[in-house]
């Protein structure tokens, strides 16, 4: 709307200078400068006003915590007595303005600050609620300042003045939320919609600003004047005494007034002079203009949610290897420094961190001097037919993950002891192909917990969206054969392209689903401040390609409640017992992530192997393991859910052993609201 003004102003002046410039300019007066004389002007005036405000206001009143009404923009009106004075000669007046300014609030904002259960899908969903803030400040003002009259043929005014007012007129708003989604939830009220207060704005104070603006005037008869003006008046202070709360307004107005000649002017003859134009020069070719493509190119709000993640992810001490081979895959060898190494530089993602498992070792035992492990190798039990060469072969797995941690990590032989094992001791069941696979292997222990403590990732910054996918829309022009049209946006992470065969199209409408690298991508960037683009390309068959670059609508959000995580593997096939590594882990979690104030969810899983109805028990057995041992220690945390989702979602590839046993798990999730 402002851009749209300033194109109206600026159209204004420059048709004014052009009509000066090219017109007949005739100068034939018979009075002369004043002699001892001033004029004076009185009148009314009034107008619109197109209103920005911009606040901190709290969405709850009373609380920061609940996030704030931002901007918001409304339409009023001003109504006054006007005066000017003439100050030097009839090209500078001063103004002197008593006006009674109508000021409107609308402001809105949406907020899901947490989630509640939807009794229509069977699932917890985010409380989308609408906070709604309506009401007036009606200003009784002062204003003051000068104009000056440009020395051009046409009439165009430069003014420049100061006000000052009390909102002694009317003071009444309205706080109201309403709940959006989902349709099933009402407030306790039993209503969608309510009101949080309402009455007089009593903290409101004396306003302030200043104001720059430029008008002409047209000549009436007797002596009146008709002068239509723009101005832009910006605020100098907040209207609000706790809180700030400014108020910019675009005005456009008419004055309409009687100037009056205080003194007599002296008469004089002076010559008629009359300019003549310059022979007309000739017009300029018209250029054809190419007609649009498209048009309405707009993308539908993209909504995330940043919530601050502490994330632990224990270590699996399991390597495993190919049939009959002694050869470490290539997945767990790394090419980088070992200088360069840093656990807090590693991936947030469990596999990636497990595929780094040498090298975490190695700078552990680094930094633990006094630590040693020992590493023993095992078959499948049937990978060879004798078992004396069965023995060799997990011996020899054993000797080339010493030796590699060894010369990497320039550790000495003592610290590192190999043993070697026909089959495991806690085995896969042969049942299954897959339990072959797993008890090829290489387990490593350790005589320090710290070797094989779980990595952390301590408050980091996780990105969800209450959407699950995200929306662009445009139009063609159906007056055109169009070919073709190529979409782009965050980078190139989404890309799409079509032809349009149809000639009565009209709208068209694109979807892209929003995965976890998008949200991640869009999360990162919206912290740089860096504007999000999407592209769309169009070809027409005579040739003409247009290009469209629009910003996406993008809005963050963060979670009221921190997370911590922790995941309980090593789960070995169908156990549930709870090995004194994992005890380990789940006291140090206990110390460091639940609070008074937090309330726990136990998760219990298994891989896909196995009969289904079996594998929900064994997760719940999981799942009751962790509770029970949480409350032997801390009798006071509040476990709000203990379940097992069997192998309903597997979050890691169940066609590799590792990716099964990291699905053999309990995750422990604390919400902590945030201070």
């Amino acid at each position: 709307m402002l851009k749209i003004y300033t194109v109206f102003i600026i159209s204004f002046i420059f048709s004014g200078l052009v009509t000066a410039q090219t017109r007949i300019q005739i100068t034939d007066t018979l009075t002369g400068p004043p002699l001892k004389s001033k004029i004076i002007s009185i009148g009314i005036t009034g107008g619109l006003n197109h209103i920005w405000n911009e606040t901190r206001l709290p969405l709850i009143p009373g609380s920061k915590d609940c996030g704030y009404f931002s901007n918001g923009t409304d339409f009023g009106y001003y109504l006054g007595l006007d005066g000017e004075y003439e100050i030097l000669s009839e090209q500078m007046n001063f103004i002197l303005r008593f006006l009674y300014d109508n000021r409107p609030i609308t402001l809105k904002e949406n907020t899901s600050s947490y989630e509640v259960y939807d009794e229509q899908t069977n699932n917890y969903t985010p409380l989308i609620r609408g906070h709604n803030y309506d009401g007036y400040l009606d200003y009784l003002m002062i204003e003051g300042g000068i104009s000056y009259k440009l020395p051009i043929d046409f009439p165009i005014e430069l003014k420049l003045t100061a006000d000052a007012g009390n909102p002694v007129f009317g003071t009444e708003f309205e706080n109201s939320e309403e709940i959006l989604k989902p349709e099933s939830i009402l407030f306790p009220e039993m209503k969608k919609k309510r009101t949080v207060e309402s009455g007089k704005i009593t903290n409101a104070g004396s306003s302030y600003g200043a104001s720059f603006g430029i008008g002409t005037e047209f000549q009436l008869k007797n002596g009146f004047y008709i002068k239509p003006e723009f101005r832009f008046r910006y605020a100098l202070n907040s209207v609000m005494s706790d809180y700030e709360w400014h108020t910019n307004i675009l005005r456009f107005g008419v004055q309409i007034s009687r100037k009056f000649d205080i003194g007599e002017r002296q008469k004089i003859l002076r010559t008629k002079v009359i300019i003549l134009p310059d022979p007309p020069k000739p017009e300029p070719p018209i250029e054809k203009v190419k007609p649009a493509l498209v048009k309405n190119f707009k993308s539908e709000p993209v909504n995330i949610l940043e919530t601050i993640v502490t994330q632990t992810h224990p270590l699996l001490n399991y390597v495993f290897f190919d049939s009959a081979s002694t050869a470490i895959q290539d997945k767990y060898l790394n090419t980088r420094n070992i200088v360069d190494f840093n656990e807090k530089n590693l991936p947030k993602e469990t596999l990636s961190i497990y595929y780094n498992l040498f090298d975490i070792i190695g700078s552990r035992l680094k930094a633990n001097p006094n630590a040693k492990i020992k590493i023993t190798g095992v078959t499948d039990g049937e990978e060879l037919s004798d078992k004396k060469d069965r023995i060799k072969l997990a011996e020899s797995r054993a000797r080339n993950v010493a030796d590699y941690i060894i010369n990497r990590w320039n550790i000495p032989q003592d610290r590192v002891s190999i043993e070697s094992l026909d089959f495991p001791k806690l085995p896969t069941s042969r049942e299954y192909q897959e339990g072959y696979q797993e008890n090829r292997r290489v387990e490593i222990t350790s005589n320090d917990p710290e070797i094989l403590t779980p990595v952390i990732h301590s408050k980091f910054f996780e990105y969800t969206s209450t959407q699950d996918s995200i929306y662009f829309n445009f139009e063609v022009n159906r007056e055109l054969k169009l070919n073709d049209w190529n979409f782009s946006a965050f980078n190139g992470l989404i890309k799409s392209q079509g032809i349009i065969d149809d000639p009565q199209i009209g709208s068209i409408k694109i979807s892209f689903p929003l995965n976890k690298e998008i949200i991640n991508y869009i999360g990162s960037k919206t912290e740089s401040k860096i504007p999000q683009t999407a592209t769309l390309t169009v070809n027409s068959s005579d040739g003409i390609q247009e290009e469209n670059v629009i910003d996406i609508n993008i809005s963050k959000e963060l979670n009221r409640f921190e997370i911590g995580r922790l995941n309980l593997i090593v789960f070995d096939f169908d156990r549930f017992d709870i090995s004194e590594q994992n005890k380990i882990m789940i006291n140090d979690f206990l110390k460091s992530s639940i609070k008074e104030n937090s309330t726990v969810a136990i998760t219990g899983s298994t891989d896909r192997l196995g009969e289904l109805k079996y594998n929900y028990k064994l997760s719940s057995e999981r799942a009751n393991s962790v509770r029970n041992y949480i409350h032997s220690i801390n009798s006071a945390a509040k476990i709000t859910d203990v379940i097992g989702i069997g192998p309903s979602i597997l979050p890691y590839d169940n066609n590799i052993p590792e990716g099964r046993f990291y699905c053999r798990t309990v995750l422990i999730e604390v919400k902590t609201p945030l201070k």
